[in-house]
Formats: C-alpha cells, structure tokens, sequence
C-alpha cells in the first residue's frame, strides 16, 4: 500500500509539472505572435491511451482524496 501511495505521489507529481509546462507554452504563444502553435483549453483535452488513461484514473480515485484526508 505504502509502494503505490509513493508511485502515486510521483505521478501526481509529475502530472503537476506537465501542465505547468503546458502553462509555460501559453505564456511564450502569447509573448510571440509567430509562435505557430495555439494553445488549447484544458477542458478540451482527453487522454484515451493505456499508458496515461489508467494513471489519471487512479489520480482521480485514489491518490487525491488520500491527500485531501491527510
């Protein structure tokens, strides 16, 4: 229990640090106007791979109420 609470804890972790690298992306798109990508809202995004899909799913039912507990 203690071996998954810990993986989880890395991957809330790195969830965390991808979307403030996406956060990062918005502010240089919007610093350069020939920057040629455009930035998308988060609520439009949808992971349905077996890699990341599960992972969230677990982030989702697990590993944040056990944060909000402690």
């Amino acid at each position: 229990m203690l071996r998954v609470m810990q993986m989880n804890k890395s991957l809330l972790i790195g969830t965390a640090l991808a979307f403030s690298t996406a956060g990062l992306a918005t502010v240089a798109s919007q610093a350069r106007p020939d920057y040629p990508f455009q930035p998308v809202p988060f609520t439009r995004v949808q992971l349905n791979d077996v890699f990341w899909a599960p992972r969230i799913e677990t982030n989702r039912q697990t590993t944040i109420p056990v944060a909000f507990q402690q």
